[in-house]
């Protein structure tokens, strides 16, 4: 769908949100934890114009959906999940700058939906930073990357954390993006990506975060963070835990509120240790990291299913660097860092593995590192 064709005028602003994959730090944003997410080379893209009138247009091939509103006033929440996405990020502007007209927006692209790639921080991203250009808002990117968080908690119902929205608005291309989740520390990580490629592999196993186990994580967490205040009153979130903590942590919690929780201390672990390796070249010690935060998420936070485990199992069968489940899990997609050399075997073992233990097929794709919304921005406007 062209703009020109669709609303008869060209596009004042254009911005490419790349979609990620989550390398290490899964189910660690929302407890103020640590995360090292890559932006790839599959994006959604918006485009935007200002109109005459005060109405709102918006065409999303990408999902399927159209829509028009009034722009007089912040918009209320839809029946269509996909709309809430962009309608709860000009709610979260509107107070942050005048919006003296309408706009059109068109979303489009080739980042698949619902495979755990973090489409919907794409989208909500792509339409902030397309609206703060647009209508030239006094706003930063970390305004931003808070605008599409709050818009996803507040118009979607979802409590996500603040990774998808960063690594989609900030990423540097060759590096992943090491995370404080806390402290809202950022800064590029180089990954080595020469000869490697980024497989991400969607078992076909469609999730919706709103209605899966997601939000059930999120409120386990805080019912564990309330239990141990009781005797830490000063810990101000389960990411300042270490696994020196991990002990005495368990007699104050029940077994299931444990294994999340050594998840989470564990995984903030591994990903200190491995940005070390991605900082010196190690794609080894790293790989092996990826492997043992994939076992964590499947046996202590449960999130795992069949589909992952059979496509990750086939992965490390064949010596990939390393494999993991990335998103929120419950289905979506798989990670694995292949050398270059090994991909034509790589691609049709996984998916006669995969037939054999689910029935299914798999659709793999072969990215390679991107820029996140702000270059993409800069390059397109240049």
């Amino acid at each position: 769908m062209e703009f020109r064709e669709t609303f008869g005028t060209e596009p004042d602003v254009r911005v490419r949100a790349p979609g990620r994959v989550n390398l290490l730090g899964e189910h660690t944003d929302y407890t103020g934890g640590l995360v090292l997410p890559l932006a790839i080379d599959r994006h959604l893209d918006a485009h935007a114009s200002r109109r005459r009138d005060r109405r709102i247009r918006i065409e999303a091939p990408a999902v399927n959906g159209s829509a028009e509103l009034p722009a007089d006033r912040v918009p209320p929440k839809s029946s269509e999940t996909w709309l809430n996405y962009i309608l709860g990020v000009v709610a979260e502007l509107w107070p942050r700058g005048d919006f003296p007209s309408g706009f059109n927006l068109l979303v489009d692209g080739d980042l698949p939906i619902g495979a755990g790639l973090a489409s919907s921080a794409a989208l909500s991203v792509a339409t902030a930073y397309a609206l703060a250009e647009l209508f030239d808002l006094d706003v930063k990117d970390l305004d931003l990357i808070l605008a599409a968080q709050h818009a996803e908690q507040r118009y979607v119902g979802v409590q996500c954390g603040i990774m998808d929205q960063a690594a989609s608005a900030v990423s540097v291309k060759g590096h992943a993006l090491f995370l404080d989740c806390r402290t809202l520390e950022m800064r590029p990580v180089p990954f080595a990506e020469k000869g490697i490629f980024v497989a991400v592999c969607n078992t076909g196993v469609k999730h919706s975060l709103a209605e899966s186990g997601y939000n059930k994580r999120v409120a386990e967490c805080r019912e564990a963070l309330e239990l141990i205040r009781r005797e830490r009153r000063d810990l101000s979130c389960l990411g300042d835990l270490t696994s020196a903590d991990l002990l005495d942590v368990h007699r104050l919690l029940p077994a299931t509120l444990s294994s999340r929780i050594d998840h989470v201390v564990l995984e903030n672990e591994r990903v200190r240790a491995a940005s070390a390796f991605l900082e010196v070249g190690d794609l080894a010690a790293f790989g092996r990291m990826m492997f043992t935060s994939h076992d964590s998420l499947r046996d202590r936070y449960e999130v795992s299913c069949p589909e992952l485990d059979a496509l990750v199992a086939s992965a490390k069968s064949q010596g990939v660097i390393g494999a993991k489940m990335t998103g929120a899990g419950f289905g979506g997609a798989v990670v694995c860092l292949v050398r270059e050399a090994q991909v034509a075997r790589f691609k049709t073992t996984l998916a006669k593995d995969y037939r054999a233990a689910t029935g299914r097929e798999v659709a793999i794709s072969l990215c390679r590192s991107s820029e996140g919304a702000r270059e993409s921005l800069k390059k397109l406007e240049a």
